[in-house]
Protein backbone atom coordinates (compact mmCIF):
# COMPACT_ATOMS: atom_id res chain seq x y z
CA UNK A 1 0.00 0.00 0.00
CA UNK A 2 2.72 2.35 0.93
CA UNK A 3 4.58 1.94 -2.65
CA UNK A 4 0.81 2.32 -4.15
CA UNK A 5 0.85 5.77 -2.49
CA UNK A 6 4.77 6.46 -2.97
CA UNK A 7 3.78 5.78 -7.12
CA UNK A 8 0.83 8.00 -6.64
CA UNK A 9 2.49 11.12 -5.46
CA UNK A 10 5.68 10.56 -8.05
CA UNK A 11 3.96 9.84 -11.69
CA UNK A 12 0.71 11.86 -10.79
CA UNK A 13 1.55 14.49 -8.79
CA UNK A 14 5.21 15.57 -9.40
CA UNK A 15 5.13 14.76 -12.95
CA UNK A 16 2.17 17.20 -14.00
CA UNK A 17 3.52 20.12 -11.83
CA UNK A 18 7.29 19.60 -13.80
CA UNK A 19 5.12 19.38 -17.15
CA UNK A 20 3.09 22.34 -15.90
CA UNK A 21 6.45 24.18 -14.70
CA UNK A 22 8.25 24.05 -17.80
CA UNK A 23 6.61 26.71 -20.03
CA UNK A 24 6.60 29.35 -17.06
CA UNK A 25 10.29 28.74 -16.93
CA UNK A 26 10.80 28.80 -20.98
CA UNK A 27 8.76 31.90 -20.71
CA UNK A 28 10.95 33.48 -17.94
CA UNK A 29 14.09 32.32 -20.18
CA UNK A 30 13.03 33.61 -23.56
CA UNK A 31 10.42 36.38 -23.25
CA UNK A 32 11.09 37.48 -27.08
CA UNK A 33 10.53 34.34 -28.78
CA UNK A 34 6.77 33.28 -28.48
CA UNK A 35 7.54 30.27 -30.81
CA UNK A 36 9.28 28.49 -28.21
CA UNK A 37 5.78 28.32 -25.91
CA UNK A 38 4.25 26.85 -29.24
CA UNK A 39 6.55 24.13 -29.98
CA UNK A 40 6.69 23.45 -26.35
CA UNK A 41 2.88 23.24 -26.32
CA UNK A 42 2.96 20.39 -29.02
CA UNK A 43 6.49 18.30 -28.25
CA UNK A 44 5.58 18.17 -24.12
CA UNK A 45 2.11 16.33 -23.98
CA UNK A 46 2.61 14.07 -26.51
CA UNK A 47 6.26 13.18 -24.70
CA UNK A 48 5.13 12.96 -21.30
CA UNK A 49 1.68 10.90 -23.11
CA UNK A 50 3.99 7.92 -24.32
CA UNK A 51 5.97 7.93 -20.58
CA UNK A 52 2.81 7.72 -18.91
CA UNK A 53 1.70 5.03 -21.21
CA UNK A 54 4.75 3.14 -21.08
CA UNK A 55 5.44 3.78 -17.89
CA UNK A 56 2.13 2.59 -16.72
CA UNK A 57 1.33 -0.57 -18.87
CA UNK A 58 5.24 -1.65 -17.37
CA UNK A 59 3.12 -1.21 -13.73
CA UNK A 60 -0.12 -2.98 -15.04
CA UNK A 61 2.07 -6.07 -16.56
CA UNK A 62 4.06 -6.34 -13.05
CA UNK A 63 0.99 -6.21 -10.90
CA UNK A 64 -1.13 -9.10 -9.27
CA UNK A 65 -4.30 -8.61 -10.32
CA UNK A 66 -6.45 -11.05 -12.75
CA UNK A 67 -6.47 -10.38 -16.43
CA UNK A 68 -9.96 -8.81 -16.13
CA UNK A 69 -9.15 -6.00 -13.79
CA UNK A 70 -5.58 -5.76 -15.86
CA UNK A 71 -8.22 -4.81 -18.98
CA UNK A 72 -9.84 -2.50 -17.06
CA UNK A 73 -6.39 -1.15 -15.68
CA UNK A 74 -5.42 -0.90 -19.40
CA UNK A 75 -8.44 1.27 -20.04
CA UNK A 76 -8.37 3.47 -17.16
CA UNK A 77 -4.88 4.41 -17.85
CA UNK A 78 -5.49 5.45 -21.62
CA UNK A 79 -8.70 7.42 -20.44
CA UNK A 80 -7.00 9.51 -17.23
CA UNK A 81 -3.22 10.20 -19.65
CA UNK A 82 -5.39 10.87 -22.65
CA UNK A 83 -7.65 13.60 -20.30
CA UNK A 84 -3.85 14.83 -18.52
CA UNK A 85 -2.53 15.41 -22.41
CA UNK A 86 -5.99 17.46 -23.21
CA UNK A 87 -5.12 19.61 -19.85
CA UNK A 88 -1.96 19.69 -20.01
CA UNK A 89 -1.81 20.85 -23.97
CA UNK A 90 -4.65 23.63 -22.62
CA UNK A 91 -2.40 25.00 -19.88
CA UNK A 92 0.51 25.16 -21.83
CA UNK A 93 -0.80 26.94 -24.51
CA UNK A 94 -2.61 29.62 -22.15
CA UNK A 95 1.27 30.68 -21.75
CA UNK A 96 1.69 32.13 -24.66
CA UNK A 97 -1.83 34.34 -24.63
CA UNK A 98 -1.15 38.18 -23.08
CA UNK A 99 -2.10 38.85 -19.84
CA UNK A 100 -2.38 36.00 -17.35
CA UNK A 101 -5.75 34.58 -18.67
CA UNK A 102 -5.64 31.11 -16.79
CA UNK A 103 -5.77 32.43 -13.30
CA UNK A 104 -8.60 35.47 -14.04
CA UNK A 105 -11.64 33.04 -13.85
CA UNK A 106 -11.80 30.77 -10.31
CA UNK A 107 -14.97 28.94 -12.50
CA UNK A 108 -11.68 27.54 -15.19
CA UNK A 109 -9.76 26.60 -11.94
CA UNK A 110 -12.77 24.29 -11.15
CA UNK A 111 -12.85 22.91 -14.47
CA UNK A 112 -8.86 22.02 -14.36
CA UNK A 113 -9.77 20.75 -10.91
CA UNK A 114 -12.10 18.38 -11.93
CA UNK A 115 -10.22 17.49 -15.00
CA UNK A 116 -7.59 16.41 -12.65
CA UNK A 117 -9.28 14.82 -10.35
CA UNK A 118 -10.74 12.01 -12.80
CA UNK A 119 -7.05 11.65 -13.63
CA UNK A 120 -5.91 10.90 -9.99
CA UNK A 121 -8.97 8.30 -10.15
CA UNK A 122 -7.61 7.19 -13.25
CA UNK A 123 -4.72 6.13 -11.65
CA UNK A 124 -5.70 4.89 -8.70
CA UNK A 125 -7.43 2.23 -10.80
CA UNK A 126 -4.47 1.91 -12.92
CA UNK A 127 -1.59 1.69 -10.29
CA UNK A 128 -3.46 -0.49 -7.50
CA UNK A 129 -1.22 -3.30 -7.45
CA UNK A 130 -3.41 -5.98 -6.45
CA UNK A 131 -2.67 -8.38 -3.62
CA UNK A 132 0.57 -10.42 -3.77
CA UNK A 133 -1.51 -13.95 -2.85
CA UNK A 134 -4.43 -13.23 -5.44
CA UNK A 135 -6.27 -15.52 -7.59
CA UNK A 136 -4.59 -14.64 -10.75
CA UNK A 137 -7.98 -16.08 -12.87
CA UNK A 138 -10.32 -13.38 -10.17
CA UNK A 139 -12.31 -15.65 -8.25
CA UNK A 140 -11.41 -14.99 -5.04
CA UNK A 141 -14.29 -12.36 -4.45
CA UNK A 142 -16.48 -15.86 -5.50
CA UNK A 143 -15.21 -18.76 -3.25
CA UNK A 144 -16.86 -19.79 -0.03
CA UNK A 145 -15.09 -20.33 3.14
CA UNK A 146 -15.81 -24.25 4.25
CA UNK A 147 -17.28 -24.22 7.60
CA UNK A 148 -15.37 -27.46 8.95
Amino acid sequence: MKRWLLRMLAWDGILPVTILAIPFIIRLAFPQMPDVIVVVAVALPIAAFFLRLYAGCCYIAANHCGQFLRRIQSVSLMTGIFALMLLDALVISLQGMPGDPLWRDPAELTIFGGIYAFYIVCMAITLYPGKPDADPIGFDAFSTQSGG
